[in-house]
């Protein structure tokens, strides 16, 4: 959360991130939450959500300006409430960030670790090797990343690598057997039916529905 009027910048190390951003203000009556910090990194545990928050607050605004009063109020209504939700995304980063989250000692290793993995969800990503990097054995490891995140390491990593695939159906023209190999899948078969269990449908009819909405 930047202030206007800051000068600031930003970069990634060798990682893929998104740069997904929006200018906004605030009315008198609505102010920010006051336990947002603004000027300061913020360690998202969810930055796929807030990214995809962004980018269906862009889509209302525009849908608002092509829609004549009264019937835009729905837009507007719209845009409120996912701003709403993405205030809470952001309070609760900024919580853990003034000391007022998790007390283990481990919390943010694992966030470290977890961020990792979002920002590179093709890799090979393995329990028995992160556990070894952490020294500790295989269950403890994955009883803390469930305690941590509320989902298994290995069903975190799925939604990950398909929720990566699903942004590069949409933004990309690679075929669908180069996007499972980019997700991390050597088998393209044992990708679409993954990507079938979590979303519904298949990665053609997913791609070409994304195309019929724009």
């Amino acid at each position: 959360m930047i202030q206007p009027g800051t000068s600031y910048q930003y970069h990634t190390l060798d990682a893929h991130f998104p740069d997904d951003w929006i200018c906004f203000e605030t009315e008198e009556k609505a102010p920010l939450p006051s336990v947002l910090t603004c000027n300061l990194p913020l360690q998202l545990e969810h930055f796929d959500r807030c990214a995809s928050l962004i980018w269906q607050i862009l889509m209302e605004n525009t849908a608002s300006d092509f829609t004549p009063p009264p019937q835009n109020s729905m837009w507007e209504d719209n845009i409120k409430a996912l701003f709403f939700v993405l205030q809470n995304h952001l309070a609760q980063a900024s919580r853990a960030l003034n000391g007022t989250g998790g007390t283990s000692p481990y919390l943010q290793k694992f966030r470290s670790l977890r961020r990792q993995i979002q920002n590179a969800p093709g890799e090979a990503h393995t329990i028995t090797r992160y556990a070894a990097s952490f020294c500790m054995s295989t269950s403890h490891f994955q009883h803390l990343y469930s305690q941590f995140f509320g989902i298994s390491f290995q069903n975190d990593l799925i939604r990950m690598r398909i929720s990566h695939a699903q942004k590069l159906l949409s933004t990309t023209c690679l075929s669908t057997e180069q996007i499972a190999e980019a997700c991390g899948y050597s088998n393209s078969t044992h990708f679409f039916r993954q990507f079938k269990k979590m979303t519904g449908s298949s990665p053609a009819k997913c791609r070409r529905e994304e195309r019929e909405t724009w």
